[in-house]
């Protein structure tokens, strides 16, 4: 099973910055409105589409980055409206609202506290590591805006230039 999710064209500003709540995602006159495709398998049968569910998605995260790491803390996350668009096997009725607003709840539980301590980033660039300090990302100091700053070390004697 695999899932594709899709942002639907209608959602406007589905991402906001907020210095007060950092990232707003949907809500608030926002919404963002999200297609979920469920891809099955079988022995018989290869990734084909089960259902397409269409639903209402918003969150407010603080993400905020010092030093190659990553601080996700989301602080809410809400579905809503689910409305069954597509299928191929029987989807009798359900209330998908709540059934996905506890699995997305609990996956955000999940996160938050696995990367309580941060996530850091700086073996996936490990180069990169060596000449970026005190690297900054903040959506907490203008609204609608990303603070992003850092220093960079110069070591001229390391640095080979190629011509």
């Amino acid at each position: 099973m695999s899932l594709n999710i899709d942002i639907d064209e209608g959602s406007t500003k589905p991402v906001r910055f907020d210095a007060k709540k950092g990232f707003l995602i949907g809500g608030e006159g926002n919404e963002m409105k999200i297609n979920v495709d469920i891809i099955c398998s079988s022995s018989t049968v290869k990734a084909e589409k089960a259902v397409t569910l269409n639903m209402d998605f918003s969150a407010v995260a603080n993400i905020t980055m010092r030093d190659l790491t990553v601080y996700p803390i989301i602080s809410s996350v809400a579905i809503s409206n689910v409305v069954k668009k597509f299928d191929t096997v029987p989807m009798y009725y359900h209330d998908y609202t709540n059934i996905l607003s506890l699995l997305v709840q609990n996956a955000v539980t999940d996160v938050n506290i696995k990367y309580e301590s941060g996530m850091d980033v700086s073996s996936y660039l490990p180069k990169e590591a060596n000449y970026f300090k005190n690297i900054t990302v903040s959506p907490f100091v203008n609204n609608q805006w990303i603070y992003a700053g850092f220093d960079v070390v110069q070591d001229l004697e390391k640095i080979v230039m190629i011509e």
